[in-house]
């Protein structure tokens, strides 16, 4: 995801789609697990994938949907934190959040 700018860019010149026809998934550690939110633009918010496509693409203006993976534990490097598997008790919460992002998607 950090560096999937310059591959969607191309993608996009390529087939001719517009910046509307684009939906970007992303994870949010800003946000509890569980949350999803949907903007139709806007910046990074320190998201280095969003940051890459916001360079590559010229424009913060495409349609975002943010999964919350939140909080990140006090201490713990950012890295280690998106990368590291949910636990057991927080499955329950991840599945619900798939499903409402997934109605979302297929809905916008």
């Amino acid at each position: 995801m950090n560096r999937s700018g310059p591959p969607t860019a191309r993608l996009m010149r390529e087939s001719g789609a517009a910046l509307a026809d684009l939906l970007v998934l992303a994870d949010d550690m800003n946000c509890p697990l569980g949350a999803v939110r949907v903007r139709p633009a806007g910046s990074s918010g320190g998201h280095n994938g969003l940051a890459s496509l916001i360079e590559a693409l010229g424009s913060d203006q495409f349609p975002r949907l943010r999964m919350g993976t939140g909080p990140r534990p006090a201490g713990m490097d950012a890295r280690d934190f998106v990368l590291s598997p949910f636990d057991d008790a927080e499955w329950d919460a991840v599945e619900e959040m798939t499903d409402v992002a997934a109605e979302a998607a297929c809905a916008g």
